[in-house]
């Protein structure tokens, strides 16, 4: 193991959680997301999910009005491609 994988794994903090965990059951058929909805999806806080958008890590596929960042929605295409990485 190389020197940070042994940082991490000693950590318990739930904020260093895989990206990769599977999706909560109660959105297994759902397609579109909220801001909100995406957020609790990927398993982290909408300000974290709005950084990433305002970065370019993330780009909703459908925005706001006038840009509001609230209201943008992700499809689960976006989503899982962004938990591997592709996005």
């Amino acid at each position: 193991m190389a020197r940070d994988d042994l940082r991490w794994a000693a950590c318990t903090d739930d904020c260093h959680k895989p990206l990769d965990a599977p999706a909560p059951s109660k959105f297994a058929d759902q397609e579109w997301f909220t801001t909100a909805q995406a957020a609790e999806y990927l398993e982290t806080t909408a300000k974290a999910l709005l950084w990433h958008v305002y970065r370019g890590n993330l780009v909703p596929d459908s925005w706001g009005s006038r840009g509001r960042m609230r209201s943008h929605r992700f499809s689960r295409r976006t989503l899982d491609a962004f938990l591997r990485g592709a996005g």
